[in-house]
């Protein structure tokens, strides 16, 4: 496609949307208004679904569920009025997986939230080639008990959530590795993926999850730069073919000469990677923080030059649970305050507790700008893995350990154990984690190192230590737990400190 063709049709979709986004920045100025309208619209679909009619609660006295306790009620596929397209899977942090049921309303939450933010994009940041790698959810296959699990009732390609036509229209400017999806072994999908991206010099925009997707590729790169060479000389690898380049260099500058902007996490446990992945770039590129994004629903989107998230506030009604267990509304949130997520959506999920915790961090005319800040419950979430505790917990009896705790600095879990611990069992504890499709992505994507034993003496009396001098818990409040997420790097050196000491 010519640039002429490309830019017609990047000005015919500006042309389109450009009502549509002033009338999302007008709705802004009365999150009030817009939220109840979602709500009595979210309320007709509840009293036409099957749960209704099973139930017989009504929309006002509907309680908030869990995931669990939903599907104790009645099975997932009560709760929605619409055709089912597919169930999209999640680990989350229940200890099971969540199959979330998609439908065209749903699909819909996520391609409005992708034309605001492009709309957005295109108005604030000059591009020329318009090219973009889009991606929220690779995914390798995991295998549980011998059989496949994973995504294989998902989507095919990323692109799906925006709908058929929305796809059908950007797919001149998607640049992909086909079959992506397909593909088991993970240096395959590096090298594909790498020689997909750097031989695509017109690439202007990468939007992904975590920033260690990005590092992690770039470190692959730079390990295996003769071989790439070689396979962007000759424009082929494996069934995979793309524009031929040479490379005098593996300066970033170089290997992506168009990159203007890279949209990933930046919160939380993702800002250290966040603005390490900066500091590779420099001001070449402009670095965004998603917003709240999740298989349950598409939550907030970033705005240009704004801290924080806002609100689709027609897509998703917010609840707000306070610290004193207070519900306030979007409009009823303070700037500065904490709470904790619940949502309803139009997927069927209503009053629906995402177990994120927000900070309001500004407002847009009367609407808050929300920034992800950690979850609320029992997960370690170091680059988008979520091991929850009730899996960390089987995996670590099975073996006779003790604890796994989550390294930031080294990207990596260590398992606490004694000193007669058998080595040989990591390679089970490892197995057991990646029944977790999250966590087997991760180590695949080699987002995260592999794990790593730690044997003490007296391993209940570290982890004593870790709660009392390092968490600050007083004894007789301490909660065992087998999943160490909070200040863990620092309960990592104290152990390091005890086995020097007592050597």
């Amino acid at each position: 496609m010519t640039n002429i063709y490309k830019t017609i049709i990047v000005g015919l979709f500006k042309l389109f949307f450009r009502h549509i986004y002033s009338g999302f920045k007008t709705e802004l100025s009365d999150p009030k208004k817009a939220q109840l309208k979602l709500r009595k619209e979210l309320k007709n679909m509840y009293l036409q679904s099957s749960r209704y009619e099973k139930t017989k609660v009504t929309f006002e006295n509907l309680e908030v569920k869990t995931y669990n306790e939903l599907i104790d009620i009645c099975p997932i596929e009560d709760l929605v009025t619409q055709k089912i397209r597919c169930f999209e899977e999640t680990s989350g942090s229940s200890g099971i997986r969540k199959r979330i049921p998609y439908t065209d309303k749903l699909l819909g939450t996520f391609s409005s939230m992708f034309c605001l933010w492009a709309f957005d994009i295109l108005e604030n940041i000059p591009l020329k080639s318009y090219k973009f790698y889009f991606s929220i959810s690779p995914q390798f296959m995991a295998y549980e008990n011998g059989t496949e699990v994973g995504s294989k009732n998902g989507f095919e390609d990323d692109s799906d959530y925006l709908g058929p036509i929305l796809s059908k229209f950007i797919s001149p400017f998607i640049i992909e590795l086909r079959g992506a999806k397909g593909i088991r072994d993970s240096d395959e999908f590096l090298m594909g993926l790498a020689l997909t991206l750097v031989s695509a010099k017109d690439l202007e925009i990468i939007s992904i999850w975590s920033p260690t997707f990005l590092i992690s590729l770039i470190e692959y790169i730079e390990e295996h730069k003769d071989e790439l060479k070689k396979h962007l000389h000759n424009g082929y690898y494996k069934g995979h073919s793309f524009e031929p380049r040479e490379i005098s260099s593996f300066d970033l500058v170089e290997l992506f000469p168009s990159l203007r902007l890279v949209s990933c996490w930046g919160s939380a446990s993702a800002e250290i990677n966040f603005n390490k992945l900066k500091g590779f770039f420099g001001n070449q590129v402009i670095f965004q923080k998603k917003g709240l994004l999740a298989t349950e629903a598409a939550m907030t989107m970033p705005l240009y030059n704004h801290e924080g998230g806002i609100p689709l506030l027609l897509d998703v009604f917010f609840e707000f649970l306070t610290e004193n267990q207070e519900i306030k509304y979007l409009w009823e949130v303070e700037k500065g305050k904490t709470y904790e997520l619940i949502i309803s959506q139009k997927g069927g999920l209503i009053r629906y507790p995402m177990k994120d915790r927000v900070k309001v961090v500004g407002f847009v005319k009367k609407t808050p700008l929300l920034e992800f800040i950690g979850r609320g419950t029992q997960v370690s979430d170091l680059v988008g893995e979520k091991l929850n505790e009730t899996d960390v917990f089987r995996c670590v009896q099975s073996v006779g350990a003790i604890a796994l705790i989550a390294s930031m600095n080294d990207l990596k879990y260590y398992l606490l154990t004694d000193l007669e611990f058998d080595e040989l069992k990591v390679e089970e504890v490892e197995s057991l984690l990646r029944n977790n499709p999250h966590y087997h992505n991760a180590r695949e994507l080699r987002q995260l190192n592999p794990l790593e034993v730690i044997k003490v003496k007296k391993p209940i009396d570290s982890l004593l230590q870790y709660n009392t001098k390092i968490l600050g818990i007083n004894s007789g409040d301490i909660k065992d737990s087998s999943l160490i997420y909070r200040e863990g790097d620092l309960f990592i050196k104290m152990l390091h400190d005890q086995i020097q000491a007592s050597s």
